[in-house]
């Protein structure tokens, strides 16, 4: 994966083994860190959250005048 790893929540074994496998990579940890940083801000950050309540507002203002 890009974030992190895919784990299915059914098998602890193999949560433990990505688990040990990241304490033993700090590079693979950090590249993870960094990509998971970088997918939150884009996805989450001030900027797009903005812009989506300006985008729910207005069209929720032409539907009220519409009306």
């Amino acid at each position: 994966g890009e974030n992190g790893y895919l784990v299915d929540l059914d098998a602890p074994e193999a949560i433990a083994q990505r688990a040990v496998e990241l304490l033993e990579d700090a590079p693979r940890r950090a590249q993870f860190s960094a990509a998971a940083r970088q997918t939150v801000a884009e996805r989450f950050g001030v900027e797009r959250q903005v812009a989506a309540y300006l985008a729910w507002y207005g069209e929720h203002i032409r539907t009220r005048s519409a009306a």
